[in-house]
C-alpha cells in the first residue's frame, strides 16, 4: 500500500507540474514550428552573423582598390646635424650663419611640428583583384553553406516535433493501459468476491495497475522533454504544445533523389571553395607580376606650434614595384594548389558519399513503411486477442495471467505502432535532407491525422 501511496502521489505531483507549465506553453503547428526555427534559431541567428562578417571581409577587400588617406602630425627636437638642417631646410628659414663649418657640425636644437596629408591610389594590383575575387567566393560559400543549415535545422525540428507527437501518442496509450489494468482489477475483484477467483489474482492484478500508473508518470515526463526540445529549436525557452498534422512527402524513385542532390547546397559551396582555392593559386601568382600605383603628400613645417606652415612642400609620385626575387613566392604558390587539391578530393568525396546517403535513405523509407504496415496489422490482431482473452476470463475459461500477458502485448504494440509511424515519416524527411531539396519541398508536403 506504501508503494502504492508514493505512486498515486508522484502521478498527482507530476500532473500538478504539468498543468502548470502547459498554461504558458505555445501552440504551434509543424510548420509555424519550422517557420519559427527559421527565425528564431540560435545556431542559425549565429551562423546570419558570421556570414555578416564574410560580407565585411569582402568589403574590406574591395576597399584596398580605393584611394587612402591619412594625416599625420609629427613633433621633433634633435641636434643631429642632418635632420636638424633638413628640419630647418623644410621650414623654410635657413639663413647664411647656418651654413658655417662649426654651425653644421654642431647646431642647436631644432624643433619641427611637420604636418603631413598624404594619398595613395593603385593603379594596377593584380594580387588585390584576385584577393577579391576569392572573397566573394567565399561568401557564396558561406551563403550555400547557410541555406544548408536551414535544412538541417528543419530536420532536425521535423524530428523534435515527431517525437513530441509521438509523446502524446505514449502517454494516451498508457492512459489507456491504466483503464484497462483498473478494469482488470475490477474483474479479479468481482471474482474473488464472488468465490471464483484467487486472491492471487487480484494481487497480479493490482501490481499491473501500480505498473500503469508509473508508465503514465514515465510517459508525461518524456511528453514535457519533447515539448521543451521543439521550444529550444524554436528560440523558445519553454514548452511548445504540438498539434496533430504530420507532413507527409511524396516517394518517387531513387534518381529522381540523384538528379536534385546535384544542386545540394553543401555541394555548392565546396565547388564554391574549390574555385575559391584556385583563386589563391592565382593570388599567389600575382605577387610576381607588377604593380603600380600613384601616391603623395602635402607637407606643412613649423618650428613653433602644430599646423604652422613657416614651410610649404608637396611631392607626387608613381610608383612601379616588380618582384624581382622572392625565394617563398614558389612555395607559397605549392601550398595554395594543395590546398586546392584538398578542397577537390573533399568535393569529390561527398559526391560519392551523397549518391550512398540516398541510397540507404531510400532503402530506409521501404523498410520503415514496410514495419509501418506490420505494427499496424499486429496491433489490431493484439487488440482483438486482449478482447477474446478479456471476455474469456469473464467467464472463467482464462487465467488472470493470461490476461495480463495479453494485455502487456497489447501495450508494446501500441508503442511500436506509434514509434513505427514516426520513424517511417522521419526517414521521408531524411530521404529529402539527403537529396537537398527538403526546405523546397516542405511546403508541399500533405499533413496526415
Amino acid at each position: 500500500m506504501r508503494a502504492h501511496r508514493k505512486i498515486l502521489m508522484l502521478t498527482v505531483f507530476t500532473a500538478l507540474i504539468l498543468a502548470v507549465s502547459a498554461a504558458d506553453a505555445e501552440v504551434m503547428t509543424l510548420r509555424k514550428a519550422v517557420e519559427a526555427a527559421l527565425e528564431e534559431n540560435a545556431v542559425l541567428k549565429a551562423y546570419a552573423w558570421r556570414l555578416e562578417g564574410q560580407r565585411e571581409e569582402l568589403k574590406a577587400a574591395q576597399g584596398r582598390l580605393y584611394p587612402r588617406i591619412t594625416a599625420e602630425e609629427t613633433f621633433t627636437k634633435t641636434d643631429n646635424p642632418t635632420y636638424g638642417f633638413m628640419a630647418k631646410l623644410d621650414q623654410e628659414r635657413i639663413a647664411r650663419e647656418d651654413l658655417g663649418v662649426d654651425t653644421l657640425n654642431n647646431p642647436a636644437p631644432v624643433t619641427d611640428f611637420r604636418t603631413a596629408l598624404r594619398f595613395d591610389i593603385p593603379l594596377y594590383v593584380p594580387r588585390t583583384y584576385a584577393g577579391i575575387d576569392r572573397s566573394g567566393r567565399e561568401l557564396e560559400a558561406m551563403r550555400a553553406e547557410y541555406e544548408r543549415k536551414k535544412e538541417e535545422i528543419v530536420l532536425e525540428v521535423i524530428r523534435a516535433y515527431l517525437t513530441a507527437q509521438a509523446a502524446e501518442g505514449h502517454l494516451r496509450a498508457a492512459r489507456r493501459g491504466l483503464e484497462d489494468a483498473r478494469e482488470h482489477v475490477r474483474l479479479a475483484a468481482l471474482r474473488y468476491e464472488g468465490g471464483t477467483g484467487l486472491y492471487a489474482d487480484l494481487l497480479r492484478a493490482r501490481v499491473a495497475l501500480k505498473e500503469a500508473e508509473a508508465a503514465v508518470v514515465k510517459a508525461e515526463s518524456g511528453l514535457d522533454t519533447a515539448k521543451r526540445a521543439v521550444g529550444l529549436l524554436t528560440g523558445r525557452e519553454g514548452r511548445v504544445d504540438v498539434g496533430s498534422e504530420k507532413p507527409l512527402l511524396p516517394v518517387h524513385a531513387p534518381d529522381t533523389y540523384i538528379e536534385a542532390a546535384a544542386d545540394r547546397q553543401d555541394l555548392r559551396a565546396l565547388r564554391l571553395r574549390h574555385e575559391s582555392a584556385l583563386k589563391a593559386v592565382s593570388m599567389e601568382k600575382a605577387s610576381r607580376l607588377p604593380e603600380i600605383g600613384v601616391g603623395g603628400s602635402y607637407q606643412l613645417n613649423d618650428g613653433d606650434m602644430p599646423l604652422g606652415a613657416d614651410g610649404r612642400s608637396y611631392q607626387v609620385m608613381v610608383v612601379a614595384r616588380l618582384n624581382i626575387f622572392d625565394a617563398a613566392t614558389s612555395h607559397r604558390i605549392r601550398r595554395a594548389a594543395a590546398a586546392a587539391r584538398e578542397v577537390q578530393e573533399y568535393y569529390e568525396g561527398l559526391e560519392k558519399e551523397v549518391r550512398f546517403r540516398i541510397y540507404q535513405a531510400y532503402s530506409k523509407v521501404t523498410e520503415k513503411g514496410k514495419r509501418l504496415e506490420l505494427s499496424r496489422a499486429a496491433l489490431d490482431e493484439a487488440e482483438e486477442a486482449k478482447r477474446l482473452v478479456e471476455v474469456r476470463y469473464r467467464n472463467s475459461l482464462s487465467t488472470m495471467a493470461d490476461l495480463l500477458d495479453t494485455q502487456a502485448v497489447l501495450d508494446r504494440a501500441r508503442a511500436v505502432v506509434l514509434e513505427a509511424e514516426k520513424e517511417y515519416i522521419v526517414s521521408i524527411a531524411e530521404l529529402y535532407f539527403h537529396s537537398g531539396i527538403l526546405l523546397k519541398s516542405f511546403g508541399r508536403a500533405e499533413s496526415i491525422k
